[in-house]
């Protein structure tokens, strides 16, 4: 690739302008199988590279496979003096296998800044960071999907992010798809420093150890930012089954859904930031062998402003929050049929230490230990909880308050009403 130069495949060979690509109908191969046909040891190591290149730079309708190296099999972006970089439009970059135990980077290696729109990475394999795509400070991510690459890493330096690996600061995913991909920790994202994901959906990745739908930490003021995005039946083999977050720096969420993840403890969410959490809903999540079937956290204060945590479950302590030595406000939340076992009471909804300042919340079995004011322990009548098919988290669901709800208008001056909106945003909360 170079500056001032547009690289589109997607043609028949009849067309007249660059909008009449179809690379769907018209596969155009950039292959790093240049040796022996399949033989992946002689392949080429970079299939496509781009040195110190700005937007004028854009590779659009590709497919990029087959490369086999220790870094950027498939594509190679360095050092790229120019913000945000080059431009990838409508690319597959599949089938590109990392050499060694600390590989990065195999469908993509980015680092200094580029734009990726309607990309998808699948089918790659490695053992080290980002097998997917491994970026590092400002890239961009929009309308892209991460499926199916598998990160064989067993721990430490390797096995960091199936879908992506990113590093340093203003990295942004928007409207991504991640869908069964594997790793250590965090199968379909491993984010560093600085990532704010927009409108994604986090589905059905498996983590071997810790964050099964993505795994962000980091000391980066600037934090993660997540709003809108949809955790739904990922697995962690270890803690952390939807998202793992364990920021030194601040997380912020808003308008985000945690449903059907399954871990051994935190199955939605495991928590150890500077949290704040705003119109999220915590929905059907399970603990298999420890404490918090929606929420595990620790080490730093955590708050919950408009929140639902429904039909999660744990086999020992709280199903709802488990919140350990660090202070927890909750606010306007409802906690409803969170179960340990058979028991549903308060402690099942919430168990923490040092006591969490409570208030305007609707809580299972309220005993009033917690103080606070304004809470209420009434069935909140959601529309319809579990829906036709009568299983927590899918589509069929209602969360909406019914009619004659204790709920309605028993939120404080400054949350109106204690429900859960999916399809409201509410981004001034990560303010």
């Amino acid at each position: 690739m170079r500056n001032n130069l547009a690289i589109r495949g997607g043609f028949a060979g009849g067309e007249s302008s660059a909008s009449q690509a179809d690379p769907d109908a018209h596969v155009t191969t950039l292959s790093g199988d240049i040796g022996v046909p399949g033989d992946a040891s002689d392949n080429a190591d970079h299939v496509v590279e781009a040195i110190n290149l700005s937007p004028t730079a854009i590779l659009s309708g590709v497919n990029v496979a087959f490369g086999e190296s220790a870094i950027g099999a498939g594509l190679r972006v360095v050092g790229t003096n120019f913000v945000p970089g080059p431009v990838f439009e409508r690319c597959t970059f599949h089938d590109n296998i990392g050499e060694g135990t600390l590989s990065e980077g195999c469908g993509a290696k980015v680092e200094g800044g580029g734009t990726f729109i309607e990309c998808t990475f699948r089918d790659n394999s490695g053992s080290g960071s980002g097998v997917g795509v491994y970026a590092k400070t400002g890239i961009s991510f929009i309308a892209c999907t991460f499926e199916h690459n598998v990160n064989g890493g067993e721990g430490g330096l390797n096995g960091l992010g199936g879908g992506a690996f990113t590093s340093g600061q203003s990295v942004v995913f928007r409207d991504c798809v991640f869908h069964l991909n594997v790793a250590w920790r965090g199968a379909g994202l491993y984010a560093t420093g600085g990532v704010r994901i927009e409108g994604c959906l986090f589905e059905s990745n498996t983590a071997i150890s810790t964050g099964g739908g993505a795994y962000v930490t980091g000391s980066d003021s600037q934090g993660t930012a997540l709003v809108a995005t949809t955790f739904l039946t990922n697995l962690a083999v270890s803690e952390g089954g939807g998202l793992a977050s364990m920021n030194g720096g601040p997380t912020r969420m808003a308008d985000c859904s945690f449903i059907a993840n399954t871990a051994t403890r935190g199955a939605g969410l495991l928590d150890s930031s500077q949290l704040s959490a705003a119109s999220c809903a915590f929905v059907g999540n399970v603990a298999t062998s420890d404490s918090g079937g929606a929420v595990r956290r620790f080490s730093q204060p955590g708050t919950f402003v408009g929140c639902t945590f429904y039909r999660n479950t744990a086999p020992q302590n709280a199903a709802g929050i488990r919140n350990f030595s660090t202070p927890l406000t909750v606010r306007g939340c409802v906690f409803w049929n969170n179960t340990v076992g058979a028991a549903s009471g308060e402690a099942q909804q919430i168990l923490t230490t040092p006591a969490p300042t409570v208030e305007y919340s609707c809580i299972q079995g309220l005993t009033g230990a917690f103080g606070g004011v304004g809470n209420i322990a009434g069935d909140p009548l959601f529309v319809d909880g579990i829906g036709a098919d009568g299983i927590p988290g899918t589509a069929d669901d209602d969360l909406s308050l019914g009619s004659g709800s204790p709920c309605i208008d028993a939120g404080s001056t400054c949350k109106s009403a204690l429900s859960h909106t999916k399809s409201k945003r509410v981004e001034n909360e990560l303010t």
